[in-house]
């Protein structure tokens, strides 16, 4: 490899132009950048911008929190005040060269914009976020199962009309089972520990349902399904002890449906 190519910030200042931006210091490893970010109404908000990288992996936060709170789950801005500009673990955005400086640019103005975008509405305005913490990955994953069952249940899984209940079972001393409702319908009940499907019987909720194919003669799907309930059943699992984690950290107040927001400061809003 090129010491060209190692040097994200290099490549990172020498595409700064091609977005309007400017490079107010850079010292090593670290860069202040002067970021505008155009509004709906045709004016522009202009963010200082601190840009750090380790290794090939280059990090974003507000220089000072003039515009953004220093963190917001909901906002996506993780407690040491960078933002998460990708899913770390599965798709890192990683700064190689010239090509690779321009998907980190666009992610970050585009993350901005819809910084702007939340401050008016009032939450996130993309529906494609990724859940906190662990509970990314068990998204992942269920993105994963529910694409092999067909667009449409994709599509459910995107615009939350996917849900998991934990009930017990009917089947004596067989334990608790997932229920796994689209559009509050139950389709499909599974075995937690191992996602199997509790009634093969059942009709299979695939794009073949036309047809009647049975759950347990739809081999792929019926391995899908039960990973998607698993999946579902894990992420809010794992969304439920991220804000456990956070309790007691104060609510920036930006985000209607925020895990941290009090009682006593939803009364005091609703009094305003």
């Amino acid at each position: 490899m090129t010491a060209q190519a190692e040097d994200p910030i290099g490549h990172i200042v020498r595409s700064a132009a091609a977005y309007g931006c400017g490079v107010v210091k850079h010292e090593g490893a670290s860069l202040l950048l002067d970021v505008p970010v155009p509004r709906l109404d045709g004016r522009s908000v202009r963010y200082q911008i601190e840009a750090v990288a380790k290794g090939a992996a280059v990090s974003a936060k507000e220089y000072s929190p003039v515009h953004l709170p220093v963190c917001c789950p909901n906002l996506h801005i993780n407690p040491d005040a960078s933002f998460c500009l990708s899913l770390k673990s599965e798709d890192p955005l990683l700064v190689q060269d010239a090509d690779s400086a321009q998907v980190w640019w666009e992610t970050l103005i585009q993350f901005l914009r819809l910084q702007e975008r939340a401050a008016r509405l009032r939450r996130w305005p993309d529906s494609n976020e990724w859940a906190h913490g662990f509970a990314a990955r068990h998204q992942q994953l269920a993105q994963r199962a529910a694409k092999t069952l067909g667009d449409g249940f994709a599509l459910a899984l995107q615009q939350g009309r996917l849900d998991v209940a934990v009930v017990q079972s009917r089947l004596g001393a067989a334990g608790k089972m997932l229920r796994l409702y689209l559009d509050g319908e139950h389709i499909v009940s599974v075995w937690p520990h191992t996602g199997t499907v509790v009634n093969g019987r059942r009709q299979c909720p695939c794009p073949h349902r036309q047809r009647r194919v049975l759950v347990r003669h739809c081999a792929e799907h019926t391995r899908a399904i039960g990973e998607l309930a698993v999946a579902l059943n894990a992420r809010r699992t794992a969304e439920a002890e991220f804000w456990a984690q956070l309790s007691g950290r104060k609510c920036c107040g930006r985000v209607e449906t925020c895990g941290l927001r009090t009682p006593e400061l939803r009364q005091m809003e609703s009094q305003q």
